[in-house]
């Protein structure tokens, strides 16, 4: 079983050991040359960069399929993928993410399989994803864009799976929770625009920190100003008060990804309508 390429601490390195056996286990049913054999029956991805990008204009939102969480445990264990990820498209979501771990998220790659046909927007696949199998996966299931957590990968094999993902087309959204995981970003986002000249990198900040699960909504606004400009900036976990997605706007974030308040809510679509009209003022 292969090592974390960094030192990972608490559910970092618990979900490291269980994603290397979910990868071990998945390379042996389905091998990486039957994946890119289907490459050329696919159609070409969605544009989640362009999906995202609020030219100044109102924030967008990014809604999530998301049936548990490691810290609050299930949300919403009757969700059914496909029939969730239509109400979010139909009450105004730019983008929807998909969580496919399967462990302490309870979702699956069969969810992202599902959702593609329902929806004419783009799809994040949402894992803890450090092989580029898994972003052929990712593609090969309908996903438009990849989930790329920096503190999980580190700066090296962050710059492989963000190659990895470009040559797939594949959007990477590529998240960190703190200012030292920013210097990686940028040498990352330096280093493929060499290759892909005309790539709008995607940069998420976590308020949650994933070794603890700790939630700080302030450090996300603090951050923002940090990432690279032509960076399109998406804020992650916990911003759903009015006070705080108009303060993520002033500060530059471009969309907010928002999951455990529309699964949890009574109405998943009003809540986002809400949520949408929010960030939308006529």
């Amino acid at each position: 079983m292969a090592q974390p390429p960094v030192p990972l601490q608490g559910f970092l390195q618990t979900i490291w050991d269980c994603k290397q056996q979910e990868l071990f286990e998945a390379k042996n049913k389905i091998s990486y040359i039957d994946l890119e054999q289907q490459l050329p029956y696919l159609s070409m991805p969605l544009d989640l960069a362009k999906a995202l990008e609020s030219h100044n204009g109102p924030i967008k939102v990014i809604a999530e399929v998301k049936r548990a969480s490691p810290s609050k445990g299930l949300l919403h264990g009757e969700l059914v993928a496909p029939e969730i990820a239509r109400i979010y498209e139909e009450a105004g979501a730019s983008a929807i993410s998909v969580l496919t771990e399967e462990k302490y998220f309870r979702g699956s790659l069969q969810d992202l399989r599902d959702v593609r046909p329902k929806v004419k927007i783009p799809l994040l696949r949402k894992d803890f994803l450090s092989d580029p199998y898994q972003i052929l996966e990712a593609r090969v299931a309908g996903a438009d864009g990849a989930l790329l957590i920096a503190a999980f990968l580190g700066p090296t094999l962050l710059q492989e799976m963000i190659h990895g993902a470009l040559e797939f087309n594949i959007q990477p959204l590529i998240e960190i929770h703190d200012a030292y995981e920013i210097e990686w970003v940028i040498d990352a986002i330096e280093s493929n625009q060499k290759r892909a000249k005309n790539w709008t990198p995607i940069v998420g900040i976590n308020a949650r920190n994933l070794q603890t699960l700790v939630v700080d909504k302030e450090q996300v606004l603090q951050l923002a100003a940090e990432l690279p400009r032509e960076a399109i900036k998406v804020a992650e976990s916990g911003l759903k008060e009015p006070q705080e997605v108009f303060r993520a706007k002033d500060v530059g974030f471009d969309a907010i990804l928002v999951g455990e308040a529309l699964v949890t809510a009574p109405h998943p679509g009003a809540a986002l309508a809400d949520l949408v009209s929010l960030t939308n003022p006529k």
